[in-house]
């Protein structure tokens, strides 16, 4: 039987096409651009394709067909690849590192000594101002305000510089006495405008009291006791937690809040940053409300 020439060439083209589409199971169009070769969970090989995150392995691959060969430069990137730019979390705070003393509205009072605390800084190398007066902006410069036990009417400058150091992602400390020698009243109403819940009360525990610490970093790193003498209670609210307990009970004499972007923190006793600073490990505890 004969055989025409023409239709045995028209076969064999066909022939050679088919053989083109795909070897190895890898399929390679006849311009010479590669496919991605994409596996059932969406990954793709490692030779030089680009993986559904955008990222792209280093080598190239040679892929071979019937009518000619393709070479992948590991450029190319899939079409749903997300953009390269690494997506921003969390929040940086915007606020100084060194600590503000303020001394004002009658503050600085009984066993309190803001010179002392003031040496325990500079001696640290932190950066440290103590003044009985708010002037400008102290955030750009400070990340924490320790207010020492003020009775009498504050500033709005206080105000304010508290609210933007808690904006930036600092610490406002209110430091208070017992029974009616703190400025609870003062302390609870910028507490209060702060958004803080946990409040400063005007109660007494007198002498020398025990107390359980709850670790609290980095306000608690490397403090073992503390030492305070006659101190106030927390009322923690909703939010506060316990930072210091009077052992075997739950009278709370130190506590922290999350507020905004920052924190304040009430210590109930001022004996701590003068009389009593060198007990204990308060002078570690005093340093550390400068860490952020």
């Amino acid at each position: 039987m004969s055989i025409d020439p023409q239709r045995l060439g028209f076969a064999t083209l066909l022939l050679l096409c088919a053989c083109g589409d795909s070897v190895d199971g890898t399929d390679t169009s006849t311009d010479g651009a590669t496919t991605v070769t994409t596996g059932g969970d969406g990954s793709t090989s490692d030779d030089g394709s680009t993986s559904g995150d955008g990222s792209t392995s280093e080598g190239g691959s040679t892929s071979e067909g019937s009518m000619g060969s393709t070479t992948s430069t590991g450029a190319q990137t899939s079409a749903d690849a997300s953009s390269t730019d690494a997506p921003t979390t969390g929040f940086t705070p915007s606020v100084g590192e060194g600590v503000f003393l303020y001394t004002g509205a009658g503050g600085n009072n009984y066993d309190t000594n803001a010179e002392a605390v003031e040496a325990l800084y500079a001696d640290a190398g932190v950066s440290v101002t103590r003044s009985d007066m708010i002037s400008g902006d102290i955030a750009a410069e400070h990340g924490c305000l320790v207010l020492l036990n003020p009775v009498e009417e504050l500033p709005a400058e206080l105000t304010e510089a508290a609210h933007a150091l808690i904006d930036g992602g600092g610490r406002v400390v209110f430091q208070t006495e017992h029974s009616g020698f703190g400025g609870h009243e003062l302390a609870n109403e910028l507490l209060g405008e702060l958004g803080a819940t946990m409040r400063s009360l005007a109660e007494s525990e007198a002498g020398y009291p025990e107390l359980t610490i709850t670790p609290a970093p980095p306000l608690t790193d490397g403090v073992g006791s503390l030492a305070p003498f006659f101190v106030a209670r927390v009322e923690l609210g909703a939010a506060g937690e316990p930072i210091a307990t009077i052992q075997g009970t739950e009278w709370v004499v130190i506590a922290r809040e999350s507020v905004g972007n920052g924190e304040v923190v009430l210590v109930t006793d001022g004996s701590m940053f003068g009389y009593s600073l060198d007990e204990g490990d308060n002078r570690a505890f005093i340093r550390n409300l400068a860490a952020l």
